[in-house]
Formats: structure tokens, sequence, C-alpha cells
């Protein structure tokens, strides 16, 4: 058996940087401070040493602790030049190079030590939302969005009922929703003879909308009797500011009763509910007609005049009769009727202003005291007036008359509507615009930015990158993705559309200073390069997320009328229901750990697997998070760009430098260029080798080395670039590992033209994982199963003796032969027992 070999390190030291330099072989894995020991001797340390690994300083009490990696360059630097010779033994010199042929321990050694320092690293459980929250490209969707509302207000206003809410939010719809409006006028009651109608304003907020498929509870409201609506901005159903008082008082003959109208009224109406009917019954049995008569004054509030109402408009009460004489009489009825019915007056006044309106039951003829009167009566409600617009949003309005009797009880508070925006949408192909519906999540959000009223800014279309809302909408309508969403709680215009393009997997970016969308569609084209050479302060943390097994997905599903609605998205490796993640038969565990995600706005069962899918699959695969601080090469890079990283620490390429000179080789075997940088890079015989180029432009060119071994600042290239200039900065590096590949994901920018990146891996499982979605997905809260088999056809049920079975016992057994026709067309029978 061969005894493993030690791994070795070369130490390349100079007692000053003019000193010729010295070699020294130290065992690799070790601390910084082994290492020096080794190097020295044994013999003490200079105590003005500053040294560095990859640039950075590293002070003294660390020595002891990090273990450099493979290939990282140390610098030892003496304040004070020492002598030549073998002096740098005691003094370790000025210049140290350390190559590290192996190193055991995994790529962050380097950064968190070879002790305990590095366990700080490892924190309590941190939910899979509250991580991507802070790290990720594109931000979970949360409820409410942020900062204005609270989950507890999530779809209060216009969830499940009409609500009043003066002085609130005005919603508006985004794409195509189902809600209730909110209630936009106090609602009140006409009665014309026997029947009662209720007069109803809702609000149906901003924008270009076209209303369809109103109901009341679950019943389409053309399924009602003597229903009239429209939807206006002008309503002329609902005209008045109308305030109805109920009176509710017994009117005996003789009784009073006094009622106030609102402030500001400048008509009234009242109404006389007879709820036995208006009759009388003879002593022979037979009914003939009554009549009740009543004296209606009115007086300004405060004064002590009264006066009578001039101008009347009657509905079931009238005059007094010719024949009758009743004297103050002016408002009577009469009529022979079992049924309840309500009577009633209205009329102006000279002015607008508060008044009291006085009722008074007077006595009506009537005949043999043998007979029976029934001619009970109440004074139910006084109305007050103001002729004015109800409401003054200028939005779009329901108004409504609908019959009450016999239909409805109460006030109408569960009226619902389907309402679709019509917004601009773009044509990339022939440069045009055009006004349609539309849900594509790209162009709701432009519409959001630049148009819809319900905002109070807007964005100038010069502000905004065309083309990324272009690409947006081009992917979400392959993914088919749609923006389905009611506002209708208070937010700021940014948390609104990054809520709204998060439920599609987008998010509201910047760049070259105009907005644009970021999405992560997995086929980006790297933007730069970043090297050393123009990078400082590169960090990589990552936070131990106890990730779960499975999410829990609520959202508003408009296939199960619009309700709230949940499903169960697993990881891979998983089970449910004896299923996996893509719908397939499976025996392995069920999950045990959960998380809820929850989805503020309405979107189909397949749209809500694949958002929770790739949320799972950014807390999977992309855990770690790089930091890096740049100057002005940095300035073009914005969240949402693919970039190349190289650096030492990470072990993400070899070497850079920058370009000195590139001219044709002629004298090399298979050599199309040969580059020279001002940087030597070690390079090892029998690997493959290329160096990435990043031109002036931003452009970036990867061509294959020809021969490599050893250190040279030299390079035989196969193929001779094009527009590389003196200056371009390079990186080399094992063929197809010449950089990191990394998604922006924030850049701040500081002082002097510098720049901050963070950023996460581009790691290339994370697209494939929320693709191709199982065939069926079952509700949690209903059973129902979306996009199953459809349901057969029933085409014949016959039931009668001749289909009954007799067993060998001649017992009879009842049968029914039901025909069954699936959607394809195919037909076939069937027999229920």
């Amino acid at each position: 058996m061969h005894a493993l070999t030690a791994p070795t390190a070369d130490l390349v030291l100079r007692a000053h940087p003019l000193a010729a330099p010295g070699v020294v072989q130290v065992r690799g894995g070790q601390t910084l401070a082994a290492m020096l020991a080794e190097a020295s001797g044994g013999a003490g340390l200079s105590p003005d040493l500053e040294v560095r690994v990859g640039g950075y300083v590293v002070p003294a009490a660390w020595w002891g602790k990090l273990r450099p990696k493979p290939g990282s360059c140390i610098t030892v630097t003496r304040s004070a030049l020492a002598g030549g010779g073998d002096g740098w033994k005691q003094v370790l010199g000025a210049v140290v190079l350390i190559v590290v042929s192996y190193f055991s321990a995994g790529w962050g050694a380097s950064l968190y030590g070879a002790g305990t320092a590095g366990a700080s690293a490892f924190a309590a459980g941190v939910t899979l939302a509250a991580s991507l929250v802070v790290n990720a490209l594109i931000a979970p969707p949360t409820p409410s969005g942020g900062t204005n509302a609270t989950e507890g207000q999530w779809n209060q206003l216009t969830g499940s009922a009409n609500s009043f809410n003066p002085w609130g939010v005005i919603p508006f719809v985004i794409g195509d929703c189902r809600f209730f409006p909110p209630i936009a006028a106090i609602q009140y009651n006409e009665v014309v003879g026997e029947s009662a109608y209720f007069h109803c304003l809702f609000d149906l907020g901003y924008g270009d909308i076209e209303v369809y498929d109103i109901k009341i509870g679950d019943t389409s409201i053309s399924l009602y009797d003597e229903v009239q609506y429209e939807v206006t901005k002008a309503p002329t159903l609902y005209t008045n500011d109308v305030f109805e008082a109920s009176v509710g008082a017994s009117l005996a003959v003789g009784d009073v009763v006094e009622r106030t109208t609102a402030p500001g009224t400048q008509s009234s109406s009242i109404d006389i509910v007879h709820p036995q009917g208006l009759f009388g019954v003879g002593t022979s049995n037979k009914t003939f007609g009554l009549s009740n008569a009543f004296k209606v004054l009115y007086r300004p509030t405060g004064t002590t005049t009264w006066l009578q109402p001039h101008n009347v408009r009657w509905s079931g009460l009238g005059p007094l009769y010719p024949t009758e004489n009743i004297p103050g009489c002016n408002a009577f009825v009469s009529k022979e009727t079992k049924k309840p019915f309500s009577a009633g007056m209205a009329w102006d006044y000279p002015a607008p202003g508060q008044y009291d309106v006085q009722v008074t039951r007077l006595a009506a003829r009537r005949g043999s005291s043998d007979n029976t009167y029934i001619d009970a009566c109440t004074w139910a409600l006084l109305r007050s007036v103001k002729y004015t617009n109800p409401s003054t949003t200028g939005t779009w309005k329901l108004a409504m008359r609908i019959k009450a009797t016999d239909q409805l009880t109460g006030t109408l508070q569960t009226v619902s509507c389907r309402v679709r925006q019509k917004i601009g949408v773009y044509d990339r192909a022939t440069d045009t615009w055009s006004r349609q519906f539309s849900t594509n999540p790209a162009w709701c959000a432009y519409w959001l930015l630049t148009g819809c009223e319900g905002l109070s800014r807007h964005v100038a279309a010069a502000q905004i990158d065309l083309d990324s809302f272009a690409d947006f909408a081009e992917w979400t309508d392959a993914m088919a993705f749609a923006a389905r969403k009611v506002c209708d709680s208070a937010t700021t215009a940014w948390e609104l559309i990054n809520g709204l393009l998060a439920g599609s997997l987008g998010s509201l970016g910047r760049r070259n200073g105009k907005y644009c969308v970021v999405f992560d569609s997995g086929q980006q084209q790297r933007t730069m390069s970043f090297s050393p050479l123009d990078t400082k302060n590169l960090r990589v943390s990552r936070k131990f997320i106890d990730l779960p097994q499975a999410l829990r997905v609520q959202f508003k599903n408009p296939d199960a009328d619009w309700q709230d609605d949940e499903i169960i998205v697993l990881d891979d490796g998983f089970s449910y229901r004896g299923v996996d993640a893509r719908g397939l038969p499976s025996t392995a565990p069920e999950p045990e750990r959960f998380e809820t995600l929850k989805i503020e706005q309405a979107m189909g069962a397949f749209q809500a697997w694949q958002v929770g899918r790739y949320h799972l699959a950014q807390g999977k695969f992309r855990p770690n998070v790089i930091t890096w601080d740049s100057d002005v090469a940095g300035l073009g890079t914005t969240r949402g760009d693919l970039v190349d990283v190289a650096h030492d620490v990470t072990e993400w390429g070899i070497g850079w430098g920058r370009v000195i000179s590139l001219r044709p080789a002629t004298d090399i075997a298979g050599a199309a260029a040969w580059l020279v940088l001002d940087e030597a890079i070690v390079t090892e015989a029998g690997k493959s080798y290329s160096v990435q180029l990043r031109k002036a432009t931003g452009e970036v060119e990867v061509v294959r080395v020809i021969g490599a071994g050893g250190e040279s600042n030299g390079f035989a290239l196969q193929d001779m670039p094009v527009g590389v200039a003196i200056g371009d900065a390079v990186i080399l590096g094992l063929t197809g590992q010449e950089t990191k590949q990394l998604l922006v994901t924030g850049v701040t920018y500081g002082q002097d033209l510098g720049t901050s990146f963070t950023a996460v891996e581009a790691d290339q499982r994370v697209h494939p994982f929320f693709l191709e979605p199982p065939d069926e997905i079952v509700s949690e809260i209903s059973g129902a199963i979306y996009d199953g088999p459809a349901e057969p056809q029933v085409i014949s049920v016959v039931s009668g003796l001749y289909n009954d079975a007799t067993d060998d016992a001649g017992i009879r057994s009842n049968r029914v032969l039901i025909g069954v026709r699936k959607p394809s067309g195919h037909e076939t029978e069937g027999l229920l027992a």
C-alpha cells in the first residue's frame, strides 16, 4: 500500500522588493502562521509585517486561524527594508508567493478560518420566504405588499361583501377579476303601491372597464324580475344624495308624529305603510273599500309656522277626493285590498335647509259600527334628498333599481360582478400600440406606471425600457401567466407594481435610468466580467435555512368562483397522497416541514404551482449570497444582469491581467494570436485553458489557449480576437470554468463612481425546476381537481322492467341504464344497479 504524500506549497521570498527571490517549500493545508513559521525556520518574525491574502490585509490575530486556499496570493510586506542574502529567512522578506498544491477544506475555509470563527455563520432556522425577500432575484409575493396595510386587511373591502367605506380607498381592477364593489351611496327604498324597490349605487373604480356577469349572491341578475342597472360615470338611476330615516310610528286616528330631515335637504318624501291592507268586512262577510286621510305639513327647523307642501309628487297617496269633506286633509288614500301596501308623497322645499315634517292621521268616513275595518297604518320612512351627484369621485358606477318585494330581504350586500380592464398593449413586430382587454402582467404593470387613474403619479413613456416590458410580455405569454387583482387598500405604486409582478415571477427595476422588468428567464446573456482588477471586498455568505419540504400556496382561484384556495407544492424527493411533485405515482416519504406562501392576487392553480416551485428552487439552488465592491467599471451593471466573476479566494478563474500586446502568431503551431498580459499566471501542462477578454464596449469573448504549463505572461491563442485594445481586462481559467456566473440581485452606488453589488449563483437547475407542472392539481379547500378529465355528459337515463336482472335464485335486482358521452364525442352505456 502506497503512503500518501503530504501536500506542499512553494514560498518565493524576497527580503525587499528589489532583492533576488528565495524559494522554500512548506506543507499545504496549514494556517498562515504555521506557513510563515515554517518558512522562517523557526526564527522570530519581524514585528512590522503586513500580510495580505488575495489583496486583503489579514490582522496578526487571524494568522493562526486562516488557511490559505490553493492558488492564493499571499503578500507579506515589511515597512523597513532589510539586507539581502539569507536575511529573508529571518524577516520573511517583503514579498511571499505561496502556491498551495492541495487543500482539503471547502472553498469557504479561507473566509471562515480553521477554528470556530466560521461557526457563527450557522444561524437558527430561517424561513425560506424571509430569506428570499432579502437575497433573491425575485422576492416571493407577500400579502399587502409592505408597510401600508396589514395581512388582516387583505381583501377586506372587496373580498366577499359590499362594504360602506366613506373617505376610504377607491378600488380598481387590474386585468380581469370578480369583486364586490363598495357601496358608493346609501341605499334607499322606493315603494310603489304594493311593491318595494331598492336603489343602489356601487363604485367600480378607475380605468376603461367592461362589466359583465353581475350576480346577487350566487344568482345571476338576469334571473330577477323588474331589475334595471347601468354602468356609467353619470348615473341616471341614482342621481341624488338620499338619506333615509326609519320612522316606524303607528298612526291611530288623531295621532300627530314629527321628524326632522337631514341638514341641507332640498326635497322630502314619506312612506305610509298599511301592513294588513285597507278594506272593510260587512255583516254579510262581503269586503268593501276604505280610505285613510292625513295632514302633512313642514316648517324650517327652529320656526313655529307650519307650511303646506306644494308641487307634490304622488306615489299611492293623492289629493282629497272632491266628494269627500275632511277638514285639513291634504293626503288621501282609498283602496280595497287585503295585501300590504305603501302609499307615499314627495315635495320640494323653497330652499336647502333642515326641516321638521309633521304627519297627522285624520278621521275618515266610516259606516256601521257592526262592520269590521282593517285600516291600521304606520309612518315608515322619511327621506331627505339633496339634488346633487351622490358621488363625486369621477369613477365608474354600477347603479341599480331592483324590485325587492318577493325577491330580496334587507339591504343588498352581496352584489358582485366581473370587471376587466382595457389597457394599452404593444406589438413589437409592428411597433404599434392598441387598446384591448389584457391580463398580461407586463402591460398591466406598464398601465399602472403610465396611465392608471388610481395612482396619483405617473412615469413618462420615455422613462421606461420598453424592450424589457416586451420581453417579459412574451415570456409570460409563453408561461400562460396572468395578472388579476383588485387594488382595494392603501399602498404605494412601487409596492403595488412589484406585488403584481411577483405573482408572475417578475419585479420592477431600473436600467440606464429607465424603469424595466427584471425576471429570470433562464436565457439571460452575460453583460459584464469582473476580476480582482476591478473588484474588492468580495464576500460569500450563506443563511442556513431549514428548507421546507412543501409549500402551502394560498391564492384566489378563478376556477373556484374566485374564492380563497390552497394547493400543496412539493419539493423533489417527496410525495403527497401517493404522487410526487410532477403528479406521478410515488412511494417517497410525505413532507413534514411546510411553509405557507400567500399570494395576494387571483390566478390559476398551475400558475400558483409554478410560483411556489420557483421559490423552492431559489432557496434550494441559490443559497449563497456574494457581495463585492467595484469602481467605475461596474456602473453599467444593474439588478437582474448575468455577470462573470473571477476571484482567487473562491477559485473562480486562476489568473487575470490587462492586455499589453496582441499580435498574430506565425511561429506557434495551431495558434492564431499571441497575447501578452501585465501579470504572470501559472498554468499546468496537460490541462485545457481559455481566456475571457472584456473589451472596452463591454463585449466578452472567450478564446482557447494553445499550450500551457509554467508561469508566464504570454499565451498563444487558438483564434485572433477582434476589437481587443491595450488595457482590456483578461481572465484565464480552465476551459468552461474561466469565471463564475452570477445573477446580480442588488446594486448600490457610492461616492467617486463606486458601486457595490449583491448577487446569487446563476444555477441552471432553477429554471427546469418550476416547469412541467403535473397534469392535475387538487384543491386543499374543496378537493376539486383542476384540469383533470372532463366529466362525462349524460345523454340518456332509462328505467324499466326490461333492464332488471334476475339471479339464479329468482331474485330480481332493479337497474337503471345510463348512457354517457365523453367530451371527445365517443358514446358508451353502463348499468347502474
